[in-house]
């Protein structure tokens, strides 16, 4: 049995992608054990270990949490679409501090970084196209009849 484990461990060691298959190693492991251990999603389980086991974490997320509310009020952009004072606080206080709270987190259960996530591109319409010689439906409705 050890010259077994010595065997394996000698084969992972030359060879990393063979751990899947000889140790049974899933690189989503660290994750599920971070959502078992803090519970929910990844991103809420991730900033309950924020507010575990770093420092200050609490405090950086309920700030982040306060500077959230006035954005409620008076909006992401203004009329012009640039970034409101609020926001741009939000945004600050996101990026200089718990983004980086996130990145430890994430290194310290081996987690891999998240990837941007894609827009989508509008395609010009919001409405499906009527056929041709059909009237705009009105807002009302047909009553239903019961048959019976």
């Amino acid at each position: 049995m050890n010259t077994e484990n010595r065997l394996v461990e000698k084969l992972v060691a030359s060879h990393p992608c063979l751990s899947v298959f000889i140790c049974g190693y899933n690189p989503q492991m660290p994750e599920r054990e971070l959502r078992e251990k803090y519970g929910g999603k990844l991103a809420k389980a991730i900033n309950r270990a924020i507010r575990a086991e770093i420092p200050g974490g609490n405090e950086a997320l309920d700030k982040l949490t306060h500077l959230s509310a006035p954005i409620l009020q008076s909006g992401w952009t203004d009329r012009s679409g640039n970034p409101t004072p609020e926001a741009a606080a939000y945004f600050k206080q996101k990026h200089d501090v718990v983004d980086k709270m996130e990145s430890r987190i994430r290194k310290a259960w081996g987690i891999a970084a998240d990837e941007p996530k894609r827009q989508v591109k509008s395609r010009g319409r919001s409405k499906p196209a009527q056929k041709s010689g059909q009237r705009p439906k009105s807002g009302a409705r047909k009553k239903k009849v019961n048959r019976r």
